[in-house]
């Protein structure tokens, strides 16, 4: 058992050495703004709906597009030449096949965010398979254990990948006909921005804060326009792809009920204005909207500090049938979480299992003002600073996840759980870092529960895996480990996670032979 241990540990080492080589690596220089540019390449389709069940295939490849926005022609990746993706519909527990080719010129994956499967198909490089490179071809045998909306997108260099448009979603059907409410119409909507700054073969900038995008869009259009009928309600699975950017999504007029959230219905539904939800980057809300009246309806990006249109839903009859009464009934799923909340308290006043903090190492030039810590805002929603920010490299900044027990930071932690161990890890954003703000901190493989806030109990539980930490915010969660083998835990900004800001954790299964997962 201990020559396992010791391999498993020296795999560990030797695989975060590699994927630190991948992420620092692999994008080509840059792209063209141009107008008018002559590309022999495709255009950029809308997603279609792909319905699969267990045990079907589905060929993806990853492609080079063009499309014009605000008046340039763009090249942009996109699988199976769709922005975003193909919107994959698979009922729960379904096993699926995505025979996978790479078309691009730089080396790529496919990461299934939040799925609980086969750790060999998480599409990280090196764990154990290594990123695919230009020409060839990989098959991703994915499970599909929890019900709700998750997404698909590369895990080499994201802030040029994914922000070239390298996404898409599936919509996991429950298999509980009670799950939620039946016969609702259904909608995905994928959140971004798209930033027109050039990206970097040896470089990742913009590291120290972020790359916001200049055109904020929904399902890649910078005009969104979608149709609803009035007294009906639809649900929507909203997913938010940006690689910095938060939402706050409002449809003006219409009322919103919050269902789900990440892995999972909410322990308690909840009727509220939309501009309660916070979408972090990689988080997903599942909300279903309830339109009184035919209306033009705005979509709106509405922040502390601005409002934006993102374009309109168009309302134009009523229904035969008035589902106010329905919308109105707000489930109770405390079912799902009656073992945590039974003994919350307790998990809230526990010393935490593992403590981390967030911290940054800096090398200001002479012509960089020192940011200052004392003013910083729990959410930042916007970029002020956007010359000096793409002067910050992953050269110059080290984004750094510490473990304060151990002192190990980022690839030198060393996690070591027990398959069904459930364990209390508190995380810190230290508001007194050379930089605070808000960070979505992101486990792969495995869920959570927020059990507390700054000390505030929660008192509406979901499980998760990412959450928002808001600057200067400390937060305790509890990680359910159910799923085996090596994982990775990163910040989801993803220049953040590019300058360094990632770490490796083991769930160990003992009744499962080793060589199995060998590397």
């Amino acid at each position: 058992m201990k020559k396992t241990y010791f391999l498993i540990i020296f795999i560990v080492i030797i695989t975060s050495y590699q994927i630190y080589n991948n992420y620092n690596a692999g994008a080509f220089k840059g792209q063209s703004y141009d107008n008018n540019i002559a590309l022999d390449i495709p255009h950029a389709k809308k997603p279609i709906i792909i319905s699969l069940r267990d045990g079907e295939s589905y060929d993806m490849s990853a492609d080079f597009v063009q499309q014009e926005i605000g008046g340039k022609i763009l090249k942009r990746l996109a699988y199976n030449e769709m922005i975003p993706g193909p919107i994959f519909q698979v009922p729960q527990w379904a096993k699926i096949t995505l025979n996978f080719t790479n078309n691009i010129d730089e080396e790529t994956t496919i990461h299934s965010h939040g799925l609980r499967g086969d750790y060999t198909m998480d599409g990280t490089p090196g764990i154990p398979h290594p990123s695919v490179k230009p020409g060839e071809t990989f098959r991703y045998e994915l499970e599909f254990p929890d019900a709700g909306v998750f997404w698909y997108h590369p895990h080499v260099r994201e802030d040029r990948q994914q922000d070239g448009w390298l996404y898409g979603n599936y919509l996991v059907q429950p298999e509980s006909e009670d799950y939620w409410t039946q016969d609702l119409p259904e909608e995905s909507w994928i959140l971004d921005d798209l930033s027109l700054s050039e990206y970097f073969q040896d470089t990742t900038t913009h590291a120290l804060t972020w790359r916001f995008g200049d055109i904020q869009m929904i399902n890649n259009e910078e005009k969104f326009s979608t149709t609803a009928t009035a007294w009906q309600t639809v649900r929507y699975f909203i997913t938010n792809s940006a690689n910095v950017r938060p939402f706050r999504i409002t449809i003006d007029g219409a009322q919103t009920k919050i269902v789900w959230g990440d892995i999972g219905r909410i322990e308690r539904e909840i009727l509220a204005p939309a501009q309660w939800i916070t979408i972090a980057p990689a988080e997903r809300y599942i909300l279903e909207v309830y339109y009184p009246e035919p209306w033009e309806y705005s979509i709106q990006n509405s922040t502390p500090e601005f409002t934006h249109e993102l374009w309109k839903v168009l309302v134009t009859e009523k229904s035969q049938n008035d589902s106010l009464s329905d919308f109105q009934t707000l489930r109770d799923n405390s079912d799902d979480f009656w073992a945590i909340r039974s003994q919350i308290q307790g998990l809230a006043e526990w010393r935490a299992d593992k403590r981390l903090r967030v911290a940054v190492d800096i090398q200001w030039g002479k012509s960089h003002a020192h940011h200052a810590h004392g003013d910083a805002q729990t959410i930042s929603w916007k970029d002020d600073q956007k010359d000096k920010n793409s002067h910050f490299t992953n050269k110059n900044v080290v984004w750094k996840l510490v473990d304060q027990d151990s002192g190990k930071v980022n690839q030198d932690i060393d996690w070591q759980f027990e398959l069904w161990e459930q364990v209390v890890i508190e995380i810190d954003n230290d508001k007194h870092a050379d930089h605070p703000m808000q960070h979505p901190i992101h486990f792969h493989g495995q869920r959570f529960v927020v059990i507390e806030r700054d000390g505030v109990i929660n008192d509406n539980l979901q499980w998760k895996d990412t959450v928002l930490l808001e600057t200067g915010e400390k937060i305790k969660i509890l990680l359910d480990n159910t799923n085996p083998w090596i994982w990775m835990a990163h910040c989801h900004i993803s220049e953040h996670l590019h300058a360094g800001m990632l770490f490796h954790f083991t769930v160990w299964d003992h009744d499962l032979p080793t060589q199995k997962h060998s590397h």
